[in-house]
């Protein structure tokens, strides 16, 4: 697809990044917008977000050195820190969400419950976006196939293999949030 939307001096804008920043942007907006109509003060969403985010970049980091390849990072302990290298995971990022989101409620006196079923539904949304972005980067894409719908990717700068039909395994998740995300309202 296209993992780099355009240069600019010399630097690359990332279609994932943008989408990340967009899930952020939208998921803030929208955990905002509900938790006003449930009667929480939305600034309290703005501030779980700013913590939220950087947890979520730290923990997904920290995810992918240990489960992905943990020897190279033991071998080149300074790329650990060169997130801009891709290898960030979603499961480490949700995880120090959830723990994010645990530290905050008590925080701030808030029920844990209620807070997280305010803004789960920006969770989701975020996810479904996020699903866009492993598309146009083409990660996270599925086994070969010939079904009529596959995927193929030809940009040299995508992740996935080059030139083989594949499961686009990035929509069935988009498809699956969306549906988790219509039916949380």
């Amino acid at each position: 697809m296209y993992p780099i939307l355009f240069k600019i001096f010399g630097f690359e804008i990332r279609a994932y990044g943008v989408m990340i920043a967009i899930a952020a942007i939208a998921g803030t907006i929208l955990g905002a917008r509900e938790a006003k109509r449930r009667g929480l003060n939305p600034d309290l969403v703005y501030d779980f977000v700013f913590y939220a985010i950087l947890a979520a970049i730290i923990g997904s980091r920290i995810y992918y050195v240990l489960f992905f390849d943990p020897m190279y990072f033991v071998k080149n302990p300074l790329e650990i820190f060169a997130i801009w290298k891709g290898g960030l995971a979603i499961h480490g990022g949700l995880i120090a969400g959830l723990l994010t989101a645990i530290w905050f409620t008590k925080k701030h006196k808030l029920s844990f419950w209620f807070f997280t079923d305010t803004v789960t539904p920006s969770v989701i949304l975020g996810q479904a976006i996020g699903r866009g972005a492993c598309t146009l980067n083409g990660c996270s894409y599925g086994k070969p196939t010939n079904l009529p719908w596959a995927i193929t990717f030809t940009n040299p700068d995508a992740a996935a293999p080059l030139g083989i039909p594949l499961h686009p395994t990035q929509f069935y998740e988009l498809i699956l949030d969306l549906t988790i995300f219509a039916l949380s309202f």
